[in-house]
């Protein structure tokens, strides 16, 4: 039974092996973060891409349905958007945006869009961004976690159009 075994083996090709390249990164993508609607009907989720020409990743949200009936389709613009989460009665999905405000990557805020589409309504703006967000069971209300501070906030409202460098010299 060996002998047999091995024989089959030697008759086939090997297939050849290599590393992984610097422009294997481009064709990488994934998904991330599943969630089903509370009705199971829907399935949201973040896509992942490579973006070669930023050398970095973006997200999106997709939803598909759970039967597999029709493929998935992209349901928000990204480039980085994630975490989505259903509202209990499925008509609203919450989800996290990183928008980019002069070249940086700001903290990430609290989005809501309707499942039948339209555009997104920001429902957050704290100085340093907000987590994923949970509903609350009857869907009236979103509770989320903020490292931002009472002083961040008076910062925020008080900062001039025209930034001024506040000077660290202690006299």
């Amino acid at each position: 039974l060996l002998s047999a075994l091995g024989a089959t083996s030697a008759a086939r090709p090997a297939t050849p092996k290599r590393l992984i390249s610097a422009t294997d990164v481009k064709t990488f993508g994934g998904s991330a973060d599943p969630q089903i609607s509370s009705d199971g009907r829907t399935v949201a989720f973040v896509r992942v891409d490579a973006n070669e020409n930023k050398d970095d990743y973006e997200t999106s949200i997709w939803i598909a349905p759970a039967d597999h009936r029709s493929p998935p389709r992209r349901f928000t613009a990204g480039p980085r958007d994630e975490a989505p989460r259903f509202s209990p009665d499925g008509t609203l999905l919450a989800f996290l945006r990183f928008a980019e405000k002069d070249g940086k990557r700001q903290p990430p805020q609290l989005l809501l869009m309707s499942m039948s589409g339209g555009e997104p309504k920001a429902i957050t703006d704290l100085p340093r961004g907000v987590s994923a967000a949970t509903f609350s069971p009857d869907g009236r209300t979103l509770a989320f976690t903020s490292t931002t501070t009472d002083e961040d906030l008076k910062l925020a409202m008080n900062h001039p159009k025209d930034p001024v460098r506040e000077s660290d010299v202690k006299v």
